[in-house]
């Protein structure tokens, strides 16, 4: 800036408008400071609610990157109604977001937004400044979704996915009778938000899996009489992809699948699609990608903060605060490879009975772990003994790439097992919601970097019992073990592929090069 605080006329001022939820926020950080790293004339502005100002606006970040806020439309704690929660996104940021572009100095050259932004293709053809999308999960997700949509739209005399299941439980009296009083005694609340409706009340009301279940049954006998045809085969989807996307539409609020798919509908406006993978690592969903659509697919993953972490690494410079530092003096304490470390997202909420179940295991299983626990972190340290440490946060990537960690038990987001990834990490896979899926059975089957944990029906939840939790540790955790030998072995190599990408002439390098050029370059818009 000059003084006069006005930034140089050769600037070009790129806005960054993120889906407000954390992994989203984190991805397209991660992707602003790698382009901020790139080409020193970009000045981001960084646009997110002020309930995520006050909780991110003081992170570290390159000089060229600045937040900016609009008003609060809806609370970080309403994430968990996920229907709800994206029609406001859909409906409300919107207007506040193209106020904030009129009051932006200087004047708004680019946009980089997130894919589930609808609305954000219209802005930027409206005011025709050039946009790119961020997808912020896996590519063979996204090719999934497209070929289901392109499917649905040719044949809609079928039922979609989330209506149709191969083979129909049958559904416990007590189960429906449960449900339906839930949803009679929402039906009577007078002063609830307007955007949640009775049934999905009552699917969180009685908690994720039973009521997963219980709704899916309930909504397939309201259908059954409809003439239902089976989906079994859909061209460019696999049928293990298939039987995984039957499972998310099943699993998840359909006001929110209807979202997610309004966005994939709205795929062909995109100009420039950015994806936080590797190319490597989904080869064949990338090349298909990029044989479907006109515009450029650009694989820049992995979107974490590897950048600042290298960085520290390679100095004696730490921007660790005190109050972390305790966390990693206890890591250091630790022998190599005898840590289990165990996080499951800041999204999706297990039950007490769930939590206390993997306590009393990890108590007793001998097992050295690390919790990342959140909100039940005190509750939960008295309960789980001294094998290990509970903690409501912690810097996840440093903690991963500890010598100390040898196994991480995880929800598989996608940021997560791309961490994971990067890191070398064998996973647990305990996939909670949406792609976590998809994503569980490329660590699983795919990539054959992890192990499946198992649930199953307890009473009336659908849970991991804590002998299971106990002997699946005992034996993940056991780095001798033959199984878990070939699993450490394959985890090396696709860190080894994943640290090739980044680099100066890989995939990822390459790609984020080309996307520099095509769409930060003056002379090409």
């Amino acid at each position: 800036m000059d003084s006069t605080g006005a930034e140089p006329t050769t600037v070009l001022h790129v806005v960054a408008m993120p889906f407000p939820c954390q992994g989203h926020i984190n991805a397209l950080m991660s992707l602003c400071k790698l382009l901020s790293s790139r080409k020193h004339d970009l000045l981001i502005t960084f646009v997110v609610t002020e309930e995520w100002l006050r909780c991110i606006g003081s992170e570290p970040k390159p000089d060229n990157i600045r937040f900016a806020s609009i008003p609060t439309v809806i609370e970080r704690a309403k994430t968990v109604d996920f229907g709800g929660f994206n029609e406001v996104v859909k409906t409300k940021m919107e207007a506040p977001f193209e106020q904030l572009l009129d009051r932006l100095e200087p004047p708004v050259a680019r946009i980089i937004a997130d894919f589930e932004l609808q609305w954000s293709f219209g802005v930027g053809i409206r005011r025709n400044i050039p946009l790119a999308s961020l997808w912020t999960m896996s590519a063979s997700f996204f090719s999934s979704l497209h070929h289901y949509h392109v499917f649905a739209q040719a044949q809609p005399q079928l039922l979609p996915l989330h209506l149709t299941v191969k083979r129909r439980p049958k559904l416990k009296s007590r189960h429906k009778e449960c449900v339906e009083k839930a949803i009679e005694y929402a039906k009577m609340i007078e002063d609830w938000d307007d955007l949640v409706d009775p049934r999905t009340l009552a699917f969180y009301c009685l908690g994720p899996n039973p009521s997963a279940f219980v709704l899916r049954n309930i909504e397939i006998e309201e259908k059954k009489n409809q003439g239902e045809e089976h989906v079994d085969n859909i061209l460019g989807i696999s049928s293990n992809h298939l039987e995984d996307l039957r499972t998310v539409f099943h699993e998840n609020d359909p006001r929110g699948m209807e979202m997610v798919m309004e966005s994939i509908s709205k795929g062909s406006e995109a100009q420039y699609l950015l994806i936080n993978s590797v190319y490597e690592l989904e080869p064949q969903a990338f090349d298909t990608l990029k044989a479907i659509f006109h515009f450029p697919v650009y694989p820049i993953g992995p979107a974490i903060r590897y950048m600042e972490f290298e960085l520290e690494h390679g100095s004696l410079i730490t921007t660790t605060s005190d109050n972390n530092r305790d966390y990693l003096k206890w890591l250091d304490s630790q022998s190599a490879g005898s840590i289990l470390y165990i996080s499951l997202g800041s999204f999706f909420v297990l039950t007490d009975t769930q939590m206390d179940e993997f306590a009393a295991a990890l108590r007793n299983s001998g097992v050295r772990f690390f919790w990342v626990a959140r909100g039940e972190a005190s509750r939960l340290k008295e309960s789980c003994g001294d094998t290990g440490l509970v903690v409501p946060w912690c810097d996840q990537l440093r903690v991963l790439c500890h010598p100390s960690i040898g196994g991480f038990w995880s929800h598989c987001g996608w940021n997560s097992t791309q961490e994971a990834v990067y890191a070398g990490i064998p996973i647990l896979s305990f996939p909670l919601f949406l792609d976590q899926v998809p994503n569980s059975r490329q660590i699983v089957e795919d990539w054959k970097i992890g192990w499946r944990v198992k649930r199953a029906q307890v009473g009336s939840e659908i849970l991991v019992t804590k002998e299971d939790i106990l002997e699946l540790v005992q034996r993940f955790m056991e780095l001798e073990n033959c199984e878990r030998k070939k699993t450490s072995k394959r985890a090396r190599e696709l860190k080894n592929m994943c640290h090739q990408a980044i680099t100066e002439g890989g995939s990822s390098h390459s790609h984020l090069d080309a996307f520099v050029s095509d769409f930060l370059e003056v002379k090409n818009h």
